[in-house]
């Protein structure tokens, strides 16, 4: 869609840009912060502790919010 010529607000415009990319089998949607099952999850299968996956979770999900 030509931005110019949209009659959306940028801003609305990239929400449903974010809306349409959903349905799309690339993304996830995941909790911000990371429950004990997917801590323990990730613990195990890393072979870290499990502050150490938290803090792996967390840095992969700021960095997918650019």
């Amino acid at each position: 869609m030509d931005e110019k010529k949209s009659r959306f607000s940028p801003a609305l415009h990239h929400a449903l840009s974010l809306v349409e990319s959903m349905g799309k089998s690339v993304y996830l949607m995941l909790p911000e912060e990371p429950t004990m099952v997917m801590i323990t999850a990730g613990s195990r299968s890393g072979h870290m502790s499990r502050a150490q996956a938290r803090t792996v979770y967390r840095a992969m999900a700021r960095a997918g919010k650019y």
